[in-house]
């Protein structure tokens, strides 16, 4: 995400957290990093730890304003000079927007809804864009998918992803098709009609461009996924059982820092049910799965498209950051798995490396997913009870 600073001006301590990751109290209504001196007080002039003294003082915020005008106030004043640094100049606008959707993060605004239909429309044209990966994508039509004009939907994508939508495009397709040159004994020919690319030469093109290989040679190269295995890791795979499973349909919350924060998995559980609570549904909740779309062997751990997500009954109109997303009906391998999120790359290895081969099965076309056994109130502990289910299908070359 961008943002301008002038010359001589502070960049807010919440942006400084992110660059020296620092572990220090934000202020739920600024974003400002906070010691005990810079507290808000309570109306009975204690401390009050989640707002600092500027924005709360004796039990009230210190001003009236909306989330937009906070934002606006929040900025600095644009300087006449932009800094070298950047190649195109930033309008106000999308300083105010990536501001908003910053504090939007912060308890004090989680509960506006001014651009929560922002973040619906962006997540709308993410799941578009997961489901047709395979297929050359038509970046004009995004705008239309998500009911933002173009003017400001390319803005409003990239503040809340970081990436714009050809950026990103460009990114799982090459993601994709490197797991696959890691994975399998497809022909660059076939990965390239797979991953949207007409012809091999312009996957080859823009794979080279990437990674500094072209896939032949990346195809021969060593990664966590193509090293030798005569057998497994002692005590992190076993002989998995082969399910059929039907379509699922889940409700779903992105998960963050899933590799850096032990708790992530926790608070987006909490959070998801929350929004389960207020539809009147959650006694209907009886199953919590994880979705991965990518693993971090090819994947940056803070791109990796991870959702918590419970079953539901009955239709729900996602909004904000939820989506609804279905589980692919076929054949799937599950594996048990006991321990920490942070350790199941290991494990998948393990799969990818020993098991498949030698299974008679190659990978489906579709995401791997992750359903937790535990109690509610002990999901994404150290001792997690997950079961992994990973997309299967005979090798037409073995028998079954």
């Amino acid at each position: 995400m961008s943002f301008l600073q002038p010359s001589g001006k502070q960049k807010p301590l919440y942006m400084q957290n992110e660059e020296n990751n620092l572990s220090t109290l934000i202020c739920q209504s600024c974003g400002m990093s906070m010691t005990s001196e810079h507290f808000g007080t309570k109306a009975n002039s204690t401390p009050e730890k989640e707002y600092c003294c500027f924005c709360f003082k004796n039990g009230e915020f210190t001003d009236n304003l909306s989330l937009y005008e906070f934002a606006t106030e929040n900025i600095p004043e644009t300087s006449a000079t932009e800094p070298e640094e950047l190649k195109f100049p930033i309008s106000n606008y999308e300083l105010i927007l990536n501001e908003t959707i910053k504090l939007q993060q912060l308890k004090r605004w989680k509960a506006h809804s001014v651009h929560q239909e922002y973040y619906h429309s962006v997540y709308k044209v993410v799941e578009y864009i997961n489901q047709n990966i395979t297929n050359r994508i038509d970046l004009s039509k995004l705008s239309e998918i998500g009911h933002i004009s173009k003017f400001h939907f390319h803005r409003i994508f990239k503040a809340i992803l970081n990436e714009s939508p050809g950026e990103y495009i460009q990114r799982l397709k090459l993601e994709k098709a490197a797991f696959k040159l890691h994975t399998s004994k497809m022909k660059v020919k076939e990965i390239a009609a797979q991953t949207g690319y007409e012809t091999p030469e312009s996957l080859n093109k823009a794979f080279k461009k990437r990674y500094g290989l072209s896939p032949r040679q990346y195809r021969t190269s060593p990664s966590d996924l193509t090293m030798p295995m005569n057998k497994p890791i002692a005590g992190l795979i076993a002989e998995p059982e082969i399910r059929i499973i039907q379509e699922k349909q889940l409700l779903c919350i992105p998960v963050k820092n899933a590799y850096t924060d032990n708790h992530s998995f926790t608070n987006a559980w909490s959070e998801l049910l929350g929004y389960v609570k207020q539809q009147k549904l959650l006694s209907s909740i009886t199953e919590y799965f994880c979705i991965s779309h990518d693993i971090s062997t090819h994947t940056a751990p803070d791109k990796c498209r991870i959702y918590a997500c419970v079953n539901i009954p009955e239709n729900i109109k996602p909004y904000g950051k939820y989506s609804i997303q279905k589980v692919k009906a076929g054949k799937y391998a599950t594996f048990k798995f006991k321990g920490s999120y942070t350790d199941l790359d290991t494990f998948y290895c393990n799969i990818y490396r020993y098991w498949i081969p030698k299974s008679g099965y190659t990978l489906r076309d579709s995401f791997h997913f992750e359903k937790w056994i535990n109690d509610s109130d002990k999901l994404g502990e150290h001792e997690s009870l997950i079961e992994i289910y990973i997309p299967i299908e005979p090798n037409n070359k073995l028998p079954e």
